[in-house]
């Protein structure tokens, strides 16, 4: 499925294309969970399609439009987005993650690392990154500096969709080691202008659509976890650097 687009994407031969800017910081590898990582996740699959779907208008995607998802997996999110008519490419550093995305989804692939990109510059509409570990840091710079980097890949208009969870505590999960960063930092670390972050919840997205990714909402939503607790999902759109 690259086929003709893959001498207009893909650019020096999986090399990081030469430009300051790549992370160092070490990453996660989950090649030995991969056959069991969907498994791990159960509570995501009812609603799952139509938030993408929600998240997917918000980002502006449709027919034509290209979009990388970094880390991507097995391709479950992959899929969903190429189900929004998108055209979808995925980037993993496993092999065994890959395979799977592969017999899920059938989108192209490409092994690499999501600190060293192997693609030609001012080429994607989207650039969506979903529980990427290299995020998973209380180094608010670096994070900064990854955003910076991936609006190198992003045409005219594009946008970055970070899509993540949040108890807004500042500290890791006591059940994991992933990070919870704080609102402060949240709007602080993608620097310039940007979209929220928004905290959203499937019911009221359910009800609301699109228009649920507003700064009222997620107010009260930000509120109500003062009590809750829990993890909360949520979406920051970083528009490309043009």
């Amino acid at each position: 499925m690259l086929g003709g687009m893959r001498r207009d994407i893909l650019a020096s031969g999986g090399r990081e294309n030469g430009r300051k800017g790549a992370m160092s910081r070490e990453k996660a590898d989950y090649s030995s969970i991969s056959e069991v990582y969907d498994d791990a996740r159960p509570s995501d699959a009812p609603h799952l399609a139509w938030w993408f779907a929600k998240i997917a208008a918000v980002g502006q995607l449709g027919p034509g439009k290209r979009l990388i998802d970094l880390g991507c997996g097995t391709g479950y999110h992959a899929k969903l987005l190429a189900e929004q008519a998108a055209w979808v490419v995925g980037l993993d550093f496993s092999m065994q993650a890959l395979g799977a995305a592969r017999k899920r989804s059938l989108i192209p692939v490409v092994r690499a690392d999501a600190r060293r990109l192997c693609f030609a510059e001012d080429v994607f509409d989207i650039v969506f990154c979903s529980g990427l570990s290299l995020f998973n840091t209380d180094d608010l710079e670096q994070i900064r500096e990854l955003f910076v980097y991936y609006q190198r890949y992003l045409r005219p208009g594009g946008v970055i969709l970070f899509l993540s969870a949040s108890e807004f505590t500042g500290r890791p999960s006591k059940d994991s080691d992933w990070m919870n960063h704080r609102w402060k930092d949240l709007r602080r670390f993608v620097g310039g202008p940007h979209l929220g972050p928004f905290v959203f919840h499937p019911s009221i997205v359910r009800i609301l659509g699109t228009a649920s990714f507003n700064l009222a909402v997620t107010g009260v939503l930000k509120a109500l976890n003062v009590f809750l607790r829990r993890r909360m999902p949520f979406l920051v759109i970083v528009p490309d650097s043009h």
